[in-house]
């Protein structure tokens, strides 16, 4: 194993690319509300055309182009990822805490 440190350019590039992950997920998911798909079996589907989508080989330039057709910026999609990761860390935590009288049969 190697330790990388990725270029500021490439570390943008990542984030931005995320970003439109979590608005196209959140569109794909809601073009197929009606699916009998659901969770994380729609996400595979979703990871399937994902990964292979022509945004995994743009520069950054081409990339920031590609998003101004969309009218977004750098600005926007850093704004998506913040709130998708504070509301997926917040329902974690939510999920992990236990109700304090199940903590009452706990022999300490």
């Amino acid at each position: 194993m190697a330790i990388n440190i990725p270029n500021r350019n490439t570390k943008i590039l990542s984030q931005l690319i995320d970003g439109l992950r979590i608005i196209a997920w959140q569109e794909y998911k809601n073009e197929n509300r009606d699916s009998e798909v659901k969770g994380l079996d729609l996400y595979e589907l979703f990871k399937e055309e994902w990964v292979n989508h022509e945004i995994h080989k743009m520069s950054l330039a081409e990339l920031n182009k590609f998003m101004a057709e969309l009218r977004y910026t750098q600005a926007d999609l850093a704004g998506v990822r913040s709130e998708y990761y504070r509301n997926r860390n917040q329902n974690n935590n939510n999920q992990n805490q236990q109700p304090i009288e199940a903590l009452g049969n706990i022999p300490f």
